[in-house]
């Protein structure tokens, strides 16, 4: 399993700096890579837009966006994109307490 994921982490790491390489002979580079504890991602920021990771703990994001008209604290509108973590173990514990108390109602 940790190969795979090892497998899978160096393939995204490829694409998203493969992507940089292309998108450098370009004037103006918008693409950024977010990280964190057990996670990473690529996103390309807005045209006319900012992204901010420094402030984005505030707003419970990995990264938001603002416009560069605009500064974070008067912004009309803000993007705010976030790594959501699945808790497998809670929720197959739920499915299986709810299986359990559908077979129990069914066999009496």
């Amino acid at each position: 399993m940790d190969k795979i994921r090892i497998v899978i982490v160096s393939s995204l790491l490829f694409v998203i700096i493969s992507s940089f390489a292309i998108a450098g002979d370009k004037p103006g580079l918008d693409s950024l890579i977010v990280y964190g504890e057990g996670f990473a991602f690529g996103v390309k920021e807005p045209q006319g837009w900012v992204g901010d990771v420094q402030n984005s703990h505030k707003f419970g994001a990995n990264i938001i966006f603002y416009r560069e008209s605009e500064t974070m604290e008067n912004a009309k509108a803000l993007i705010r994109i976030l790594v959501a973590k699945k808790r497998m173990r809670i929720l197959k514990r739920i499915l299986n307490t709810i299986w359990r108390l559908i077979n129990r109602n069914i066999a009496i």
